[in-house]
């Protein structure tokens, strides 16, 4: 079967590993949805209820942009950049969560989203408190 999957990989110009870690990352995100009792729906075509899943998961990789067009992550204050291999390099949104984080000659970051700076706090208030809000 991974052989089969191997090949039709290489035939359709998909990186093999790639979706391998896709796979096993949904199979591990559908075990919890599981353990926790809930129900796995898919949100269709609502972008924005994934998105905002996004932020609640990933609040603390988020970063604002800067006057400068720089971006400046929220938890540690550091100074990054789009990628420029990512979509949204050109576009310079006003908030953004990300993934990675590549350290090379500048800090980058990727597998990145917009979001609304607004739901930050909403979504995560353990950590956007009262003064830091203030910030968004």
């Amino acid at each position: 079967m991974e052989k089969a999957l191997n090949k039709w990989c290489g035939d359709n110009f998909i990186n093999y590993r790639s979706l391998r870690h896709a796979r096993d990352v949904h199979s591990q995100i559908q075990g919890h949805v599981e353990q926790m009792g809930l129900i796995p729906l898919s949100c269709g075509d609502d972008m924005l209820q994934f998105r905002r899943c996004l932020t609640a998961s990933f609040f603390l990789n988020s970063a604002l942009r800067q006057p400068d067009g720089s971006y400046g992550a929220m938890a540690n204050g550091q100074s990054v950049q789009i990628h420029p291999s990512s979509v949204l390099f050109r576009t310079k949104p006003d908030c953004i969560i990300f993934n990675e984080l590549v350290r090379t000659n500048q800090n980058y970051v990727t597998n990145l989203t917009i979001v609304d700076p607004m739901w930050l706090p909403e979504l995560a208030p353990q950590y956007y408190a009262t003064e830091r809000s203030s910030r968004l």
